[in-house]
């Protein structure tokens, strides 16, 4: 018999994290973002326009102002933003709020890092050392919206943490914590719930529960999966990649969110009503056949991509279509019929009228 010492080819790996987010502050970031992103990015969000509206009216004046001197007026940049702080940061709101403001500049390399990949590695050590020749040149490769946003938080130098430290807690304090200080305890519960299930399911597993349908091929040198729970963004899902972390920010559950005990589960209602559509049905009667891009559903119905998409986001929200992302395909995303939907909305529905027939009952 061998007498080999058995080799650990293990040793130095990181293992896989999953780490749960919950602070509110997040979902006063994203709130934020739909809100000063325009009305046609709030048409779609559950959340009615008219939140949006009392938002807006909610924060202080100077905000809008405040967050252009600073670049934050491109949406991806901002996402950056909300990257990084999840991936490097603390977890609860004080604590970020605290950390952002002794931020010396790492933010802005580390966005000039995520976002202009396409730069020589040369170019960016030197811009990530404070060269500002090559941070232009570093900038030249990023799309026009994106460099004129990043120049700005360039440009606020060490001034930058405090500032934007100082724009979210304003936010905070005067439009989060007015309107909506019910949120919070749902955002905690979800985080909870989602920190039982990782427990037992795989990471791509996970993100596709807790997105309801979304298949995610977690890239290779991935160490970290960020889940973020918000209220905000239902019903809509927003999934990033910062440095060696995904971070997936998801809708809270209807159970999270429910007062009455005698309400009908909102997945459950949202689940009919996609179905009450003959449009969405020809979709899901194509899909059942297997998977379709945007451009053939939208040649199957004879109506615009964006009208199209808007009847995908419908059936995503009632957990009835999966999305595959496929970051070689041209298309970028397929969609397939979740059949497992259809089994969970039948034992949903007579769970219900089980338990309304018993109260009736003498």
């Amino acid at each position: 018999m061998s007498t080999e010492p058995i080799r650990d080819l293990s040793r130095g790996r990181k293992r896989f994290q999953v780490i749960v987010a919950d602070s509110p502050l997040y979902d006063v970031m994203l709130a934020t973002w739909s809100a000063f992103g325009g009305d046609d990015k709030v048409a779609s969000h559950e959340v009615s326009k008219k939140w949006f509206d009392r938002f807006r009216t909610a924060v202080p004046d100077s905000t809008e102002e405040r967050m252009s001197s600073l670049g934050l007026t491109d949406g991806a940049v901002w996402a950056g933003i909300l990257s990084y702080v999840a991936a490097k940061g603390p977890i609860e709101t004080d604590a970020i709020l605290r950390w952002l403001e002794d931020d010396s500049g790492e933010l802005v390399g580390g966005l000039l890092s995520d976002f202009c990949w396409e730069a020589g590695d040369d170019d960016l050590e030197k811009a990530l050392a404070g060269d500002a020749e090559a941070s232009e040149r570093v900038m030249g490769t990023c799309k026009p919206a994106v460099r004129e946003s990043l120049r700005a938080l360039r440009g606020a130098g060490d001034t930058l943490g405090p500032a934007l430290a100082g724009v979210l807690a304003s936010i905070f304090e005067a439009a989060y914590q007015q309107l909506e200080p019910g949120w919070a305890p749902a955002i905690v519960a979800s985080a909870q719930s989602t920190r039982r299930v990782a427990e037992v399911m795989q990471p791509r597993e996970l993100i596709e529960q807790i997105t309801n349908g979304i298949d995610y091929e977690i890239p290779l040198g991935t160490t970290r999966l960020i889940a973020i729970p918000t209220v905000s963004l239902r019903p809509w899902t927003l999934v990033m990649q910062f440095e060696d972390a995904v971070l997936v920010s998801y809708p809270v559950a209807d159970e999270h969110l429910e007062a009455d005990p005698d309400a009908p589960p909102g997945w459950l209602v949202r689940y009919h009503k996609a179905l009450g559509d003959d449009r969405r049905l020809r979709i899901l009667r194509r899909l059942a056949l297997g998977p379709a891009s945007l451009t053939e559903l939208t040649e199957l119905v004879g109506l615009a991509k964006s009208t199209v998409f808007h009847h995908i986001g419908v059936l995503r929200a009632a957990g009835l279509i999966k999305v595959r992302v496929d970051k070689d395909s041209d298309a970028g995303l397929s969609y397939q019929l979740r059949r497992k939907a259809l089994d969970d909305a039948t034992f949903q529905l007579e769970k219900y009228l089980d338990i309304a027939s018993t109260q009736e009952q003498p």
